[in-house]
């Protein structure tokens, strides 16, 4: 007996596994993300499209896509279009986040989007607006993820919820696309000391030194970084010799 029932010691009978998203908590400072950040507005202006997407509070996830949720009986709606593309070998689970002033909602699509027919290579939505609570859906920043297959190109359409309803700034933030390669930088902070740094969402890098190319002879740099302003900090200690060269290693 193990104390939990039946079953021999030291055996794992049943588990579960839940995970969710990243969040923030009040004074942690912002989450980082290796994507820049769209800021747009829906005016009076923009694109129109035939209606919009219904709401009823049932988010598309990666882990639990749903079928296109219809349509509202819209005269007619403003929206923004913006194009990416999955660069990786592989799906890619792409999160899309939208926050806003206004009642605004975004849809992604593959491949392309037609905005008088919303079903057509529909992926995703979050089943809500930033403004509107409809059917249990919450009020705020809205998010939804989906499957982009490997060097698929996909959408992501910003619309409002009401025709006319004036200027509205959004942000909108992707993640779980490929990053970039992160930059190092070195700021002398003291005499023979140094303070390297590179953003806070490429972890996993090692941070390595030689003192000259010729020959090289790379030695990983142990001290811990400090997560400070959306980077990691590293501060060396009396440098010796003076002259060194950094570099960011994935393993």
């Amino acid at each position: 007996m193990d104390g939990f029932g039946s079953g021999s010691p030291d055996t794992l009978r049943n588990w579960s596994l839940f995970l969710s998203g990243t969040g923030c908590a009040t004074g942690s400072g912002s989450c980082d993300y290796c994507l820049t950040s769209i800021t747009g507005s829906i005016t009076n202006t923009d694109l129109l499209m035939t209606n919009r997407l219904a709401r009823f509070g049932i988010v598309s996830s990666c882990g639990a896509p749903k079928n296109f949720p219809g349509t509202s009986p819209n005269a007619g709606i403003h929206y923004d279009l913006y194009s990416f593309t999955n660069t990786s070998a592989s799906d890619a689970c792409v999160t899309v986040l939208l926050n806003g002033a206004g009642d605004i909602q975004a849809g992604l699509y593959l491949n392309a989007f037609d905005p008088s027919n919303l079903a057509t290579n529909y992926l995703a939505d979050s089943g809500g607006s930033t403004l509107t609570s409809t059917s249990g859906s919450a009020v705020g920043p809205q998010s939804c993820s989906a499957e982009i297959p490997a060097g698929a190109k996909f959408v992501v359409e910003v619309n409002e919820i009401n025709l006319g309803g004036g200027s509205t700034n959004y942000t909108l933030q992707l993640s779980g696309l490929p990053c970039p390669p992160p930059v190092l930088s070195v700021q002398t902070v003291q005499t023979n000391k140094a303070r390297l740094f590179w953003p806070s969402w490429a972890g996993g890098y090692l941070l390595e030194a030689t003192p000259s190319f010729t020959p090289t002879n790379w030695t990983t740099i142990t001290n811990e970084p400090i997560v400070s302003s959306l980077k990691y900090n590293v501060t060396n200690g009396t440098l010796t010799p003076t002259n060194r060269f950094y570099r960011l290693k994935k393993p």
